[in-house]
C-alpha cells in the first residue's frame, strides 16, 4: 500500500470518526432541546385550622368574551385537552417565556382555527399536547374543596397587561387563594395545575397554573447548632525534672563517647600494625 494510499485512507477515517462524533453531539443537544421541566409544584401540607396563602396566574379559555373583572371562583378541573395543553406548556416553560403562545394554542382548541399570527410554538403545543406529563395521584385541592375538608378565599385578582408584547391584552389573570384546613388533623394536597374558574356567561372562563413552588405551614424545628468539641491535642511529654539530666541526652552522650572510643582503638591498632611490618 503507497503512501498516498495510506494518507487518504486515513483521513477517510479521521472524517468519519469526527462525523460520528459530530451525530453524537447533535443526539445530545436534541435531547436536550426536548427536555421537559418541572411541571407540577410541591404539596401543600396545612396543619389543623391553618391557612395558606398560594399565588395563581390564570388563561383564557374563551375566545371574543371579555375578561373578568371579578375573581371568578373554582368551579373543577379544565377539560382533558385544555389541562394538557397547559401541562405540556408549562413542562416547556412556556408561561414564562412565551405566554401569548400558550394563550394561541387554548383559543385555537375553543375555536379550532388560529386567531392571531405568528403562531410557531402554538402549533408545537397543539401537536405535542397528548405528550404532557401526566398528573400526581393522590388528594388535590379540588377534592379537598368537595370533601368539605378545606375552604379557599379569593383576592387580589387582577389582569396582567405589563410587560406583554402581544395585542389584545388582558388575556392573563393573576391573584391570590387562601387555602384553609378546617379539620382537626393535618391534610397534604397536591395544587392541580388546570383548575377551571368560572366566570359570569359574558366573560372569558379562566385555566389557573401554580407559577412556583409553595412552602408548606409545618415544618421542622430547627434545632439549636451542635457545639464543635475542640481538635484533640496530641499530649506533650513532660520536661526533665529541673536540675536533672534528660534520660535520652544521657544515652545519646555514652553512645557517642562509645564511638570515640572505638575509633580510637582502631586507628591505634592501625599504627601498631604499620610498625610492626616496618613502615
Amino acid at each position: 500500500m503507497s503512501c498516498s494510499t495510506v494518507w487518504v485512507y486515513g483521513r477517510r477515517r479521521l472524517a468519519v470518526t469526527v462525523g460520528g462524533l459530530l451525530l453524537l453531539a447533535l443526539v445530545a443537544f436534541a435531547s436536550v432541546v426536548q427536555a421537559q421541566g418541572p411541571v407540577d409544584v410541591p404539596p401543600l401540607t396545612l396543619d389543623a385550622g391553618q391557612s395558606q396563602t398560594v399565588s395563581i396566574r390564570a388563561f383564557c379559555l374563551e375566545y371574543n368574551k371579555l375578561f373578568p373583572r371579578v375573581f371568578p371562583p373554582i368551579g373543577g378541573q379544565a377539560s382533558p385537552r385544555q389541562t394538557n395543553i397547559l401541562r405540556y406548556s408549562l413542562s416547556r416553560g412556556y408561561p414564562a417565556t412565551a405566554p401569548y403562545q400558550v394563550q394561541l394554542a387554548l383559543w385555537y382548541d375553543a375555536t379550532r382555527r388560529w386567531v392571531n399570527s405568528p403562531h410557531v410554538i402554538g402549533s408545537e403545543i397543539i401537536a405535542n399536547a397528548d405528550q404532557a406529563p401526566p398528573a400526581p395521584g393522590g388528594l388535590t385541592l379540588l377534592d379537598a374543596l368537595r370533601a368539605g375538608v378545606v375552604t379557599v378565599s379569593y383576592a387580589d385578582w387582577r389582569p396582567i397587561t405589563a410587560g406583554l408584547p402581544d395585542s389584545n391584552p388582558p388575556w392573563l389573570g393573576a391573584g391570590n387563594l387562601t387555602i384553609t384546613n378546617t379539620t382537626g388533623a393535618p391534610v397534604t394536597m397536591w395544587l392541580p395545575q388546570g383548575l377551571r374558574l368560572d366566570a359570569p356567561a359574558a366573560n372569558q372562563d379562566m385555566i389557573v397554573y401554580f407559577p412556583s413552588p409553595t412552602p408548606t405551614v409545618t415544618g421542622t424545628p430547627t434545632r439549636p447548632p451542635t457545639a464543635t468539641p475542640p481538635p484533640t491535642q496530641t499530649p506533650t511529654p513532660p520536661l526533665p525534672p529541673t536540675g536533672s539530666d534528660d534520660p535520652q541526652d544521657r544515652a545519646a552522650l555514652l553512645i557517642l563517647l562509645g564511638a570515640i572510643g572505638i575509633t580510637l582503638a582502631l586507628g591505634l591498632d592501625i599504627v601498631r600494625r604499620r610498625r610492626e611490618v616496618g613502615l
